[in-house]
């Protein structure tokens, strides 16, 4: 089973308030045209993860992400309408370049309040109401589930609607490093060799995954 560090995937030492206090909210989407990649750009942070193989490492991949997000850290939530057309119009290429490459892009949206650990966990402190969004670069279809030390917890796919799956993405608790790795399959074939044919599926993104088409691609 590979596994993907996931230290890169949020601003250190912010995490999310928890769910169920009215004030953090979250949405997955996946960005195949750049209408879709618009909708995703007013936030106050950003971040890019990279779930790569080790044998897909790809010089030009790294190139094309790189163009892709370059000027993304520039735009911020109160962004003019110019300005955001004007980034679009650079993203096409490398968006359909990455997808040609057999590669997705993932955003994972949060918004809400966050609590921000200082010197390692010893204090926090509440920020105000804030948006961030995560894009995670990865193979597609890409499976995932956060690795834990009792090996529990659901399988997800990569990019279904279920923000409860993806909410580690956006994590970043600096006193529970084991949060940040993720162990990733690409295709059904690989998950039944590694769980013997009991694959523990989120309900969720086992029903989005039956409803992909490029679910038949990989298996």
């Amino acid at each position: 089973m590979p596994r993907v560090p996931g230290r890169n995937a949020g601003p250190a030492g912010l995490t999310p308030a928890a769910h169920g206090d009215g004030r953090f909210d979250m949405v997955v989407r996946t960005i195949r045209t750049v209408v879709d990649l618009g909708d995703t750009l007013r936030t106050h942070l950003c971040r890019v993860s990279r779930w790569m193989l080790p044998d897909d490492d790809n010089p030009e991949v790294d190139r094309v992400i790189e163009r892709l997000f370059a000027r993304r850290d520039g735009l911020g939530p109160d962004e003019t309408p110019a300005r955001v057309a004007d980034y679009l119009a650079q993203a096409a290429w490398p968006l359909e370049r990455l997808q040609s490459l057999g590669l997705q892009v993932v955003a994972v949206l949060a918004r809400g309040r966050y609590v921000l650990d200082i010197r390692r966990g010893e204090a926090s402190t509440s920020l105000p109401a804030m948006s961030v969004v995560t894009y995670v670069v990865a193979p597609a279809p890409c499976y995932f589930r956060l690795e834990r030390p009792d090996l529990s917890g659901p399988v997800h796919r990569l990019g279904a609607a279920c923000p409860r799956g993806h909410r580690p993405i956006v994590s970043n608790p600096m006193d529970r490093p084991d949060c940040w790795v993720f162990g990733i399959w690409l295709s059904h074939h690989a998950l039944a060799h590694d769980f013997e044919r009991s694959i523990p599926w989120c309900r969720v993104c086992l029903r989005a995954d039956r409803l992909s088409p490029d679910t038949m691609h990989r298996t």
